[in-house]
């Protein structure tokens, strides 16, 4: 088939010609560095930190991190896992790509407390991995008689534009990590430039004439005509019944947010062969699902949508079906114009596909979250999990334990919390808490009477007694309550592995009382309490899911039986010597995934495997969803289920942030970190093994072109690139345009594009990248209109 090019206007060729910029060879821009004016978010991160005129190294302010060891002994626990740690972090922009700077500030270490100062670029390896970080890190654990310079050197990356100074109280789990020291006058020196000549991202151009690639990709498109559906950029039609109202307006309020439409009507419907323009209809899809989705509780996120040359009519008989279907057709416009005549089938046989945020160890904002769930959606992601407490106590304003809430590093509101709520379920994002008992409780252990504690030097709740017990039920009920849910995850990792735990006699003579069963060890006592918080539990909310780690379920055919309704939630399969994923589906059990060779942990340690884990590419690569971890630390090393009776018993997996280093890493960056991770796990859990053939490179192109689903979201989320890109991405294009030389349009833009090529660098933009005038190119490809010609 015979593309024939119809009118292009030679205005939009012109802007090509509009692009260039000069090279940037102005200085870093590192804003406040002396803390002299108020702090801006933008520019400078803080947790548990604050502006203060105490001391200054230069001018009258420098930032106070942490906090001296109080008085009062009540507030010893409090100050311990948690006021006396913090962070700040400082955005240095306008750095040059391959450079090495030597990054200087002053340090004051008021208490000796453990602490590190640092730079970081989270690109700074891209030559080795894609998105691998490279940091200079020095710690730092004496008490300052006088202010000192903290000297850091750091070669950039070759698509790098900014980095990040910081400084932060290191984890130790004791007093050496709680404390308080001041950070003053950062200020970075241009060192030496290299040149690396690479390049990171690709195009395809030869699925022009297929309906644009999405994430996740879609299960089956069918081409039905040679005509296409062109979209009223100045005012589109979309028509609509009540059912699906909501879902279309967002769709319409995006494509103008995101400059696809200028304006547009709504037109609502009571027949689906009324409908206009954009049609977003309840109907029941047409194809027939595969019968193990069909019984699935997935099979509400199944989607059809039909495009002719006079509408798009996108329709399923669920709500879930109606969002994943819009959020389809936005990124196609998002991409092009003008969409191929046809049919998408799209569906799922994943139950649960979702983000785990580790919210017990840090703040995060209702705002950012709300972020993390609009994209959530565009992915067709369904899962937000938020761990509410941890040693460092609990992040929502309990009154069951109102010692417990993080007043200091920031807690969530009961009219926050249902806010939140409510904004996840207009997107069909179900939003679950976990609370984590027994475990993780050592401030619990050390603030309540010493009688709770398995010993008096133990830092383990003795959850053999019964008020013990019964906190903690009523921590899970309040946490229900507020986020008004349908599912709990109730904790149970690392109990054993509590700092001095101690002897777990006690455990193991409840168990053996319990079961009658003298064989009874403290494991066993363990899966009793799951047993028991998941009956009370019930008692008031009958149908809620349960969910448990785990890593320290040993057996599930001991003197203790774990409730057969419990999902066992698998972070490290045979970790402490616990259970496999196949021990767990033999026994008839569901389980899912929060892997440990998928964490994002928010620690900036170069080459240990931290803050740039999973690394982009491995994962993409080597990761599919129905990998499951061993105790293993990478992507690569998880292993999938093999049956499918395994498989079967298998609901889904889940992206895991953790935070053990408590707040060094800022909302800021973690929103640039993640989103390259996310969107290749959420591209791989949907489940449309058909499209996993591009590569990695091609795929980072598609991640940034696609975006966010609106504008004013994660705006300093990008990606550079670089003359190479820039270069093979035109040839690519070239190459596909051949065969279309014989029209007026595609041979102004072969001509344009050999132009370009030989005067590239007026094209750079302002830090030397070429990523405008990449994706310019790309963009006037994609929307060259055309009609087929058999």
């Amino acid at each position: 088939m015979k593309r024939v090019l119809v009118s292009l206007l030679i205005s939009t060729l012109v802007l090509l010609g509009a692009s260039a910029l000069a090279s940037n060879t102005g200085q870093p821009i590192l804003n406040n560095p002396s803390f002299e004016m108020e702090i801006l978010e933008e520019d400078i991160q803080m947790y548990k930190a604050e502006r203060t005129d105490e001391k200054a190294s230069d001018g009258n302010y420098s930032i106070k991190i942490g906090m001296a060891k109080p008085s009062d002994p009540q507030q010893i626990p409090m100050w311990l896992y948690n006021y006396g740690k913090g962070m700040i972090g400082t955005t240095i922009r306008n750095v040059k790509p391959n450079t090495t700077y030597q990054v200087q500030m002053d340090l004051w270490n008021e208490t000796g407390v453990k602490m590190s100062t640092g730079v970081l670029d989270i690109q700074g390896q891209d030559t080795k991995s894609p998105w691998q970080l490279l940091s200079d890190i020095k710690g730092h654990h004496s008490i300052s008689t006088e202010w000192t310079t903290r000297v850091h050197t750091i070669t950039t990356g070759p698509r790098t534009s900014e980095i990040y100074a910081f400084a932060y109280t290191e984890w130790t789990g004791d007093k050496a990590g709680a404390g308080l020291f001041y950070i003053d006058n950062i200020r970075i020196e241009e060192v030496s430039t290299d040149n690396i000549t690479a390049s990171f991202v690709d195009y395809d151009p030869s699925t022009i004439n297929d309906f644009p690639q999405t994430i996740p990709a879609i299960q089956k498109f069918e081409r039905t005509n040679a005509g296409n559906f062109n979209l009223d950029r100045q005012k589109q039609v979309f028509s609509t019944d009540k059912f699906s109202y909501a879902k279309t307006k967002y769709l319409a309020d995006a494509m103008v947010s995101k400059g696809i439409i200028a304006d547009y009507t709504i037109m609502t419907i009571n027949d689906i062969n009324q409908g206009k323009g954009i049609v977003v209809f309840k109907k029941p899809i047409n194809f027939k699902l595969p019968n193990k989705v069909a019984k699935m509780p997935c099979a509400v996120d199944a989607y059809q949508i039909d495009i002719y040359e006079d509408k798009v009519v996108i329709y399923a008989n669920d709500i879930e079906g109606i969002q994943n279907g819009t959020m389809t057709i936005l990124q196609a416009f998002s991409q092009r114009s003008a969409l191929p005549a046809g049919s998408v089938h799209d569906y799922t046989d994943q139950i649960i596909r979702g983000l785990q945020v580790d919210s017990g160890r840090r703040y995060y904002s209702i705002s950012w979250l709300k972020e993390q769930i609009e994209q959530m959606a565009y992915y067709k992601q369904n899962r937000l999990q938020l761990r509410l407490k941890d040693n460092e106590g609990i992040r929502f304003d309990s009154k069951i334990a109102p010692q417990m809430v993080d007043k200091k590093g920031g807690y969530w509101t009961e009219e926050e919390i249902k806010e939140l709520v409510e904004f996840a379920r207009e997107f069909n994002i179900e939003v679950v808490p976990e609370v984590d008992f027994p475990g993780h409780s050592e401030q619990e252990a050390i603030f309540f009477p010493v009688e709770w504690r398995l010993s008096e030097s133990s830092r383990g709740l003795d959850f053999s007694r019964e008020d013990v017990r019964q906190y903690m039920f009523a921590i899970y009920k309040e946490a229900i309550e507020l986020f008004d849910a349908k599912t709990i995850h109730i904790g149970g990792d690392e109990y054993f592995q509590t700092r001095n735990l101690g002897s777990t006699d006690n455990l193991a003579a409840w168990a053996q009382t319990v079961t009658g069963d003298s064989s009874a060890t403290a494991y066993d006592a363990l899966i009793l309490f799951f047993n028991e918080a998941a009956s009370k539990i019930r008692e008031t909310y009958p149908n809620i899911d349960i969910l448990v780690w785990n890593d320290n379920i040993m057996a599930l055919d001991g003197a203790a039986k774990l409730d057969p309704t419990i999902i066992i939630d698998f972070w490290a399969g045979g970790f402490y010597g616990s259970i496999t994923p196949e021990d767990a589906v033999d026994a008839g059990y569901s389980i899912m995934s929060s892997s440990s060779g998928l964490y994002h942990d928010l620690w900036p340690q170069n080459n240990a495997g931290k803050l740039d884990r999973p690394l982009p590419k491995v994962l993409f690569e080597a990761w599919d969803r129905y990998s499951y971890s061993y105790g293993s630390y990478g992507p690569e090393d998880d292993r999938p289920l093999t049956t499918g009776a395994q498989k079967n018993k298998s609901l889904g997996q889940m992206f895991p942030i953790w935070d053990d280093a408590h707040g060094y890493v800022s909302e800021y960056i973690l929103s640039r970190t993640l989103m390259p991770r996310y969107a290749v796990f959420a591209y791989k859990t949907w489940g449309a093994d058909y499209a996993l053939t591009a590569s990695y490179s091609q795929f980072e192109r598609l991640l940034f072109a696609l975006g966010t689903p609106r504008s004013g979201m994660r705006e300093h989320v990008t990606v550079n690139y670089t003359e190479a890109d820039a270069l093979k991405i035109m040839e690519n294009i070239q190459k596909a345009l051949v065969d279309l030389t014989d029209t007026t349009n595609a041979q102004r833009l072969y001509g344009k594009l050999d132009e370009i090529q030989k005067d590239i660098s007026q094209y750079a933009d302002e830090n030397g990248f070429y990523t405008g005038i990449t994706s310019e190119v790309i963009n006037l490809y994609e929307n060259l209109p055309y009609v087929s010609d058999a």
